[in-house]
């Protein structure tokens, strides 16, 4: 079709065609909330919007990628820092568009992620915003988390092998608050007394135990969210290299897992969350 085109009229397909692909090539580029351009391996949660949050979900360096969820937020992979949540970038470099996530107040605008963290205290669903770990309760609003979006390239360290097992399809992870009798699987620092981790088919073997501390760490227990932060502290005053995109305190090397073998399924609410007035 092409060779019986005009040379004008190909230059002008070619145009159009560049016209309907740009924008979405450019929507690819992150910022934060500062308006500073993140790293490549920060990308759009959500690539088929004009403007999505961003979360490093295309780390190059063998790290674990972090995983979105439904509502923008980000969820760390690097062990032992499982389980922090943060607000990354957004593809608007003025974060005027209503796809970005802001959900922290306006005044804050590092170059790096803000830790949202658990206020059990107040509620199950209350939550804060925090440029160093520090205890911001007092400012807490309620969110809804949303439910972890596990993409065909998650991965999960294994502590047997250099190699990393995959989930082999898309699906979600979510945590329910529980009530009466019901257990949970967590184990370690990780406490989930008012907490079920609902268990099902939907994962592939690759679902590993760095994702079962994440979804631990998600189920609002302070005392262990606290006691991470510290870790990082620990680490960090050790030597550990900093990591920009985690805030002051992140070490950059991970530690390995070994694999969970067993299909599992987390679950959360996955309402939007709110903007605190």
């Amino acid at each position: 079709m092409l060779l019986n085109l005009h040379t004008s009229q190909k230059a002008l397909l070619w145009l159009f065609i560049q016209a309907a692909v740009l924008p979405h090539t450019i929507a690819r580029q992150c910022y934060w909330r500062n308006g500073a351009s993140t790293l490549n391996e920060q990308q759009p949660c959500f690539p088929d919007r004009t403007d999505s949050p961003c979360c490093a979900t295309n780390k190059q360096n063998g790290d674990p990628n972090d995983v979105c969820t439904t509502t923008g937020l980000c969820v760390a992979q690097v062990e032992p820092y499982t389980g922090l949540v943060l607000q990354n970038g957004c593809t608007d470099s003025s974060w005027k568009s209503s796809d970005c996530l802001n959900i922290c107040p306006g005044s804050m605008k590092p170059d790096y992620g803000i830790h949202i963290l658990p206020c059990p205290d107040k509620s199950l669903k209350h939550w804060c915003c925090s440029l160093n770990g520090s205890d911001c309760c007092d400012s807490a609003f309620e969110l809804e988390m949303g439910t972890l979006i596990l993409s065909s390239n998650s991965t999960s360290p294994s502590s047997s092998a250099s190699a990393s097992a995959t989930v082999t399809a898309t699906t979600t992870a979510t945590v329910t608050a529980g009530t009466g009798n019901e257990s949970s699987t967590c184990s370690g620092d990780c406490h989930a007394e008012s907490t079920t981790i609902a268990v099902g088919a939907g994962v592939g073997a690759g679902l590993g135990a760095c994702l079962v501390a994440t979804v631990c760490l998600l189920a609002f227990q302070r005392r262990a969210y606290q006691k991470k932060l510290q870790e990082m502290k620990t680490l960090q005053s050790d030597g550990y290299p900093y990591v920009h995109q985690y805030g002051p305190f992140v070490p950059k090397n991970p530690v390995e897992l070994p694999l969970n073998q067993r299909p599992t399924v987390f679950e959360i609410d996955s309402e939007r969350p709110t903007r605190p007035e």
